[in-house]
Formats: structure tokens, C-alpha cells, sequence
């Protein structure tokens, strides 16, 4: 995970480079006042709006519909006539979390209600405004050596200069577009954090840092984008894995990717900074933080520095807290402890001890503390570490101010990546694949059998999801985009209703740092690499005993079905007979490609291996997946199971990849189930997988906000969705529109698949009927040209449409990543990068465009 790093970044410790030239800096920004915190949990008054776009040819928009929407605490009464009835009793429960009861509160009084069940996390703030900052950070300077022996310069050419003007010594690097820089050592790794340069680029670059020891490469850090700059600038290259190192470097490597000559200034500073600037301050916004294998939402708590919260305790209440020591931060000998005091208006006091990690122990912590004893308007409660050296420091996961429910709501989002439409068991699609966990659950729920997501790529679909909104608004079209907080998601609309916001995810560009998916969640699991069902599942199950009583929402995210398919055995020999060679030279190649094959499969003769492959791995996960359906909590609750996307086994000269925008790759599975549910039905009308979250929201009977989206219960009324669905590839290579039983395809640039034999040139246009023909294996173009037209229009007024949202955060420079991604073939020599340039031009002049005009 990359976590950690986030965090060990945070923007208070930017000071230190101000050291290079001025000497120690006093802490920046003051400390906030102390605040008391209320529970509020009243619902808002929203304006929406409702898109209208039932004919693709009108071109440029849809009609926005301005609709006024009230939120009320109040079930509504008339829920028995439709199949929406069926909602109302799990709704009722979820409706019990908003602080109002029906025909309840004055409204002249302002004093927030208590809420009867429910999670809310408290606001910590420092007991004192003076708090302690930490100490300055301490700098090992490197400077330029006399003679550039002493430093090596195997990639290209190196000269020292002698103080220009200002009389500063400068290394210039040239004459190749990778630039290497090897300093001797010994480097001790013990308190570095960053490195830092001083630079002047002619050309923009990409800059890392490797130590090695014993000849290899031990080290290696994240790529640093450094833009066109004549005048020096200093840029930081974080090493925050440094800590885990307690032996010398050999060697410190610098490398300088990109055109053009670099000029080093001065040196090389190692900084070390104060542990204080490894966690988000208590005085800021709490951070996901990342300590043993998971993140939670926590600020720092020092020793000595306690902290308070202050709020309304109703009867029953408890409090969920958790806290770790991040592996720099450790400390040897006796930890200490944390005490938890609360006493409410009347001075009645309860006491919580709890033991801190000892040394090499960076799991999180849990417990809970009973607050039944102190009921009230305003109860204190203070969090402060005893007994512990006056250096200890630690991760304090938010509070959580829990209401307990007999029946509390649960809310289960299972994402299953790469997973086709037709490999379960109960869609009848003509695969012989074992599913028995997902049959079930759509035995008891609800199988809808035209799905269609937003894109063919695991990031954007899945943050379309999250937000109900394509990636041609969010502009978010790869796996190293990351999304921006200023999306609402729906991890933060169930966190708003009072839901403890749970994600486990098995795929390492799924972590926040990446993502940007971590917002809203308390608590989320990513692995540094891709990994397996069973250990992704343990976490989600390991967190249940830390939320009984109280609503939960649960994102799990599932990685099996994505290549390299490598299913444990006994789920391979259900589909492929043991001694069996599929590279058998011996076998015919049997109309396989010879060439661009995934390395898994190079020299694969029979054709029938992959599939089977895949098989095993989709019956891996619904026996993993069906240790958790199977627990009574899940079992009661609302549970959905989709996918990003699918995956194609050859078709469009697509090998097992989920490259294109045809149904293999866009067309998902969707069940969804909750109590009650209409039990065993089929819905045939398509709907789009973006339109889950609005779903969900409304089965829990969580008030409205700003979250977008058509519920899928409509089509359980018989509201067909006339919207046509649109699609976006990734790296903003394709677009589809679907309409009608007419699905069409354009190309947007000319552009191969990452495994196959596949060519598409730019503006290309592929038309398909999909009652007759499913798997878009004869384009109608020629036969139809009007609905060709029609479509065509359609789908080019929706891609030159503004974009009106600010969503594209950031893009990762994890060099780790990049190698692991490039592994998964999703951006090997894959251009452009996200950008503001057209996905196409509305007047295009050229011969493929201008046939549709």
C-alpha cells in the first residue's frame, strides 16, 4: 500500500526545505481553537435535477429538469402497491438513523436530537491551542564533490561547474535521455524521509532515487514529475519505506528521465523530519493512514497533547475506537497505555485503559468503551496517552459514537473485476461454470440480465460507480488517476445517514493514494499487489465483531477473475483434466495467434485452457464469496454483486484482455438482493451499473443528497429506462452507445489491443443488432446507414458535450505501481495521458466522420 506515504507527505512538513538556506523554521499556521462538536444529523434540503435523454439524436444534451427534492425522516405510507413494498422494511430501519422523528421536533429549538442508532464520527480537537509541533527537521547534506570521480556518471555526460554568479557549485547532466547520478555511500537509511534536490530543467523529466546495497537495487522510490524550469527548484523524492532498513546503503542512485540537460545545484540533502509530520495533525481533517496491512481515518495523539471531543450521548451508547503505531513511529520498551475518560453535565465519569501496541506491532487496535453510564446533552471526552515516553506517537482512529440496533442495517457492494456477464451459474447464458453463491443470492433477489457499465477498465468504472457519473464527466480514464474529494461518493452518503463505512480491496491500484476511493470510508484494506479472494474477505469479516449493533455499508472488491488466471487447484480440475498439455507442441495451433499473446500464454496450443482457466477462478471466488453471504448479518441485509467490466477471449482479435467496447467486455453481471425482495426475478429491460449506488440508497432508506443516479427499482415497476447507455474506453480510445437493441462503436483514435492481433483505426465505425447478433461479429454500417446515423449523432453530441466537473485529482508517479500495471497490460505504450483535448470534433472533417453527416 502507498498509504503510508500519503500521509508521511503531509503538507506541514514542506517547511523543512526553507533550512537549506534560512535555518530552523518555527512551525507554520497556528493552531485552531478548540471546538465543540454537536451531533447534527437533520437531512438537507436539496435542489436536483433529473436528465431526460430518451432520443441519442438530439445531439448535444440532455434537458435538465429542475426538481425539488425534500428529504424527510417520514417512511412514506403508499409502499404496498408496487414491487418498491417490499423495501419498506428494512427502509423503516435505516430511516430510524436520522435524528428526527416523524411529526417530531420543534422547529425553533436548535439543540440537535440524539440519535437512536447509528455511527458518527466524533471531532477531535487539541486540549491545548500550544500543543507541540515537534522538532525541526535535521538535514544530511551531500554536497557536489570536488572531482567528479568521487560521484559516477554512467548514463550520459556529466560536468562540474564552479559557482556561477551567485557563486553555487552545479553538477550538468546531458547527452541522453536517461541521466544516472551514483553517489557512494555509506547511506543510513535510519531517519530519512525525502530526498531532496535543487534542479534546473531544461525539458519537463521524471525523477527517482534507488539505494543499493550488495549490487542490487534494494530501494527504489516513486517517480517525481519535474516541469520545464531554467530557474533552479527543489523537489522532494519521498523514501518513507526507509524506516522498515536498519542497515548501510552501498550506493545512493539518482535517475533523470526526459530530453534536454539537468543542472544539480549544490547537492544532495537527506532530510530527516519530525515524527509529529508522519501523521495528519490533530488540527486538520483526519487522514486514511496506513498501518499494518489496512488504513484507517485517524489524526496523531501525542504524549502529553491529549485530545477532546464533546457531544450528545443517548442511552445505550458506545463508543468504537482503534489506534496503531505505524512502523517508523515504534518504540522500544514499555508503550504505555491510552485512557479514555468521559463525564457528562451531571459529573458522572467512566474510564477506558487501553494497552498500547508493543514494539514490531503495527496492526490497528480495537476496542470499545460503554457509554450507558454517562447519558447526556454534553458529554467530555478526553483521549490521552499515560505512562508512555514523552517521543510515543500514535495513529488515533476517528471515534465512533455508536447507537446499537437489535436489526442494524447492512449494506454489502461486492465489486467482482474482470467478470463476465455469462459466467454465472444462474444467467443461463450457456457457460458451464459452478457459482452456487451467486445462484442463491438470485434466487432470493433479483438477476438483471442487461447490465452495462460505463468503461472497460477497473479505476474509472469503479469510480463511476462510486459516484454515478461516467468517465467522460469525470475525466478519469486509467488505472493512475486518482479522484478527487471534491466528488460526492457514495461511501460518503452512507456515512452522512449514520452507516459505518467499511472497504476491502484486492487489487493495489484500488488504494486511496491511487484512487482517490478511500473518501468516505473509515476504515480500507488494500494489498501492495494483487492478491486473492480469501485473505481480502478475512478482513471484512474480521471487522464485523467492531460493528455489531450499528448500520454498515461494505464495499469488497474482487480481483480472481482478472488475468493471469491462476485458480488453486481444486477449482482448476473442475474444468481442465489433470495431465492435459494445452502447450503440447504436438497440438495444432488451431487458429491462435503466434504473437501478441499474454506471457502466461505463450506457445498456448489449445484453445480451450484460458477459458477454463478463468472458470476455476470465477469458482474460486463465489466459494470464498459465499463465507461471507452465508453469515446471518449479510444474509439479512442488502447485498449487490457486479463487475467493472468483462473480458474478451479473442473475439475483435482481443486475447484475454478486456480491451474494446463490445458486450464480452462491457456487458456485467448484476444481482442484488434484500429482504423481501421479489424473490427469483428476471429483469430483461437493460440498465446501466452506474445506476447501483442511487439504488442502494434507496433500500436503505438513506435520506437524498447530492448523490445522482435513476434507481433500479423502476425497472422492477416496469419503467423502462429509455436513456441510451454510453461507454467510454479506457485511454479514451473508443465510445459505444446502446439504444434500443443497437449498439454502435467509434473509435476515437487509432489504437491496438495490449494482448491480440487487433487493429482499429481512427474514427472507424462498427454497427451491431444484438437480438441477432450478441457477440458483434457483423457490423451493419453498410445495411443501416440511418440508424448508423442516428446513433453516431447521438453519441458524438455526447462526447463533444462540456465537461463541467473538476474530478481528476492527481496522477501517481508510483514507479511500482507503473511496473505492476504495465504486468497487468493495462499502460504499457499506452497515449495519450488525461488531458483537455477532444475525444473527437463535433465538425471532423475527415472521409469516416463526414459519412455520417
Amino acid at each position: 500500500m502507498r498509504s503510508a506515504s500519503a500521509v508521511a507527505l503531509h503538507p506541514r512538513r514542506s517547511s523543512w526545505m526553507a533550512l537549506l538556506t534560512t535555518g530552523p523554521v518555527r512551525p507554520p499556521g497556528g493552531r485552531t481553537a478548540a471546538r465543540q462538536y454537536r451531533l447534527s444529523v437533520r437531512p438537507p434540503t436539496k435542489v436536483g435535477s433529473v436528465l431526460a435523454d430518451s432520443d441519442p439524436a438530439r445531439g448535444v444534451g440532455a434537458r435538465a429538469i429542475p426538481v425539488h427534492v425534500v428529504s424527510s425522516p417520514c417512511p412514506p405510507d403508499a409502499m404496498n402497491s408496487s414491487p418498491r413494498s417490499s423495501v419498506s422494511t428494512l427502509a423503516g430501519v435505516a430511516l430510524a438513523l436520522t435524528s428526527s422523528a416523524c411529526g417530531g421536533n420543534d422547529p425553533a429549538d436548535n439543540t440537535p436530537p440524539v440519535p437512536t442508532t447509528g455511527a458518527w464520527p466524533l471531532e477531535l480537537v487539541p486540549l491545548d491551542e500550544a500543543a507541540p509541533a515537534g522538532r525541526p527537521p535535521r538535514i544530511v547534506f551531500l554536497g557536489l564533490p570536488a572531482e567528479l570521480d568521487a560521484w559516477k556518471v554512467p548514463e550520459g555526460t556529466g560536468a562540474l561547474r564552479p559557482g556561477g554568479a551567485d557563486g553555487t557549485p552545479s553538477l550538468l547532466l546531458r547527452e541522453a535521455r536517461r541521466k544516472r547520478v551514483l553517489i557512494p555511500g555509506p547511506i543510513d537509511p535510519r531517519g530519512i524521509d525525502l530526498i531532496a534536490l535543487e534542479l534546473s530543467t531544461w525539458q519537463a523529466h521524471h525523477v527517482s532515487a534507488h539505494l543499493v546495497r550488495d549490487g542490487w537495487g534494494t530501494l527504489n522510490s516513486k517517480l517525481v514529475p519535474v516541469g520545464r524550469s531554467l530557474e533552479p527548484k527543489t523537489i522532494e523524492i519521498a523514501l518513507p519505506q526507509l524506516h522498515r532498513h536498519d542497515e548501510p546503503f552501498d550506493q545512493l542512485v539518482l535517475s533523470f528521465l526526459g530530453d534536454g540537460p539537468v543542472s544539480l545545484r549544490r547537492g544532495v540533502s537527506l532530510v530527516d523530519l519530525s515524527r509529529e509530520s508522519l501523521l495528519p495533525p490533530s488540527t486538520g481533517p483526519p487522514q486514511l493512514v496506513e498501518s499494518g496491512g489496512e488504513a484507517r481515518r485517524a489524526v496523531a495523539l501525542a504524549a502529553g497533547s491529549p485530545l477532546l471531543a464533546e457531544t450528545r450521548v443517548g442511552e445505550g451508547a458506545h463508543l468504537i475506537l482503534s489506534l496503531a503505531i505505524p512502523h517508523p513511529l515504534a518504540l522500544k520498551g514499555n508503550p504505555g497505555r491510552l485512557l479514555v475518560a468521559g463525564e457528562n453535565e451531571r459529573g458522572v465519569r467512566t474510564e477506558l485503559d487501553l494497552p498500547l501496541p508493543v514494539f514490531g506491532d503495527d496492526r490497528w487496535k480495537s476496542a470499545q468503551m460503554d457509554l450507558a453510564s454517562i447519558p447526556g446533552d454534553s458529554v467530555r471526552l478526553r483521549f490521552e496517552l499515560v505512562d508512555a515516553p514523552t517521543e510515543t506517537l500514535v495513529a488515533l482512529a476517528v471515534p465512533i459514537l455508536a447507537q446499537r440496533s437489535s436489526a442494524p442495517a447492512t449494506v454489502l457492494l461486492v465489486t467482482s473485476d474482470t467478470h463476465r456477464a455469462d459466467h454465472l451459474g444462474a444467467s443461463g447464458m450457456g457457460v458451464e461454470v459452478e457459482t452456487p453463491a451467486l445462484d442463491a443470492l438470485a434466487a432470493r433477489g433479483v438477476l438483471f440480465e442487461d447490465c452495462f457499465s460505463s468503461t472497460n477498465v477497473t479505476n474509472p468504472s469503479h469510480i463511476a460507480l462510486m459516484t454515478a457519473t461516467s468517465p467522460r464527466e469525470t475525466g478519469i480514464t486509467n488505472n493512475y488517476s486518482a479522484l478527487s474529494d471534491k466528488a460526492p461518493t457514495l461511501a460518503e452518503e452512507f456515512a452522512r445517514a449514520g452507516y459505518m463505512t467499511l472497504a476491502a480491496t484486492s487489487a493495489r491500484h484500488l488504494e486511496h493514494a491511487t484512487s482517490g476511493l478511500g473518501q468516505g470510508f473509515a476504515r480500507m484494506a488494500s494489498p501492495n499487489q494483487a492478491r486473492d479472494a480469501e485473505p481480502t474477505i478475512d478482513f471484512v469479516r474480521g471487522w464485523l465483531d467492531d460493528v455489531k449493533g450499528v448500520p454498515i455499508f461494505v464495499w469488497l472488491h474482487l480481483f480472481d477473475a482478472h488475468g493471469p488466471y491462476a485458480p488453486p487447484e481444486p477449482f482448476l480440475e473442475r474444468y481442465w483434466p489433470a495431465g492435459r498439455d494445452a502447450f503440447d507442441p504436438a497440438l495444432p495451433a488451431d487458429g491462435l495467434p503466434q504473437m501478441g499473446m499474454p506471457p502466461q500464454f505463450e506457445g498456448l496450443r489449445d484453445p480451450a485452457y484460458p477459458g477454463a482457466l478463468y472458470r476455476g477462478e470465477v469458482s474460486y471466488l463465489d466459494h470464498e464469496l459465499g463465507r461471507l453471504l452465508e453469515l446471518p448479518r449479510i444474509a439479512s441485509g442488502i447485498a449487490a454483486v457486479t463487475a467493472d467490466h468483462g473480458e474478451s477471449f479473442g473475439a475483435h482479435g482481443i486475447y484475454y484482455d478486456h480491451g474494446g467496447l463490445y458486450p464480452d467486455t462491457i456487458h456485467v453481471p448484476l444481482v442484488l438482493a434484500w429482504p423481501a425482495a421479489p424473490a427469483g426475478t428476471r429483469v430483461e429491460t437493460p440498465v446501466r451499473q452506474i445506476d447501483l449506488g442511487a439504488t442502494l440508497l434507496e433500500l436503505a432508506g438513506a435520506p437524498p443528497g447530492e448523490f445522482p443516479g435513476r434507481s433500479l427499482l423502476d425497472s422492477l415497476e416496469g419503467e423502462a429506462d429509455r436513456r441510451p447507455r454510453y461507454t467510454l474506453a479506457a485511454h479514451r480510445e473508443a465510445a459505444s452507445i446502446t439504444w434500443n437493441g443497437w449498439h454502435l462503436v467509434l473509435h476515437l483514435r487509432e489504437h491496438k489491443p495490449s494482448y491480440g492481433t487487433g487493429h482499429f483505426p481512427r474514427h472507424q465505425v462498427e454497427l451491431y443488432r444484438l437480438a441477432d447478433d450478441p457477440g458483434c461479429e457483423r457490423s451493419l454500417v453498410e445495411a443501416e446507414p440511418e440508424i448508423a446515423r442516428r446513433l453516431w449523432t447521438g453519441l458524438v453530441g455526447w462526447l463533444v458535450r462540456p465537461r463541467e466537473l473538476d474530478w481528476l485529482e492527481r496522477v501517481s508517479q508510483d514507479h511500482e505501481l507503473m511496473r505492476e500495471l504495465a504486468k497487468l497490460g493495462y499502460v504499457a505504450g499506452k497515449t495519450p495521458e488525461q488531458g483537455e483535448e477532444p475525444l473527437i470534433h463535433r465538425h471532423c472533417g475527415c472521409d469516416r466522420c463526414a459519412a455520417f453527416r
